[in-house]
């Protein structure tokens, strides 16, 4: 699954008053993939027939979409 990327490319562009630099963006999505892999793992443990698609829809089902999710994060990290 390429969503890694696809959320890391959601971010707005860099900027220079980003709390840690890099950091912050590398800890949202650090943060995200342990969420989406752990659940995407247990859909696999229910029911192992599912489809990368059929996955990546229960993700977002329980999450929301990670790309939204990721861009609110960081919005929240810097007004905070």
């Amino acid at each position: 699954m390429a969503w890694p990327d696809e959320i890391a490319e959601s971010l707005p562009d860099p900027r220079h008053d980003e709390p840690g630099d890099a950091q912050l963006r590398r800890d949202i999505l650090d943060e995200l993939s342990d969420h989406i892999d752990c659940t995407a793992s247990e859909e696999l443990r229910r029911d192992g027939n599912m489809t990368e698609s059929d996955v990546w829809a229960a993700v977002v089902k329980r999450f929301g979409d990670p790309r939204m999710l990721a861009k609110r994060l960081w919005f929240d990290a810097m007004k905070g």
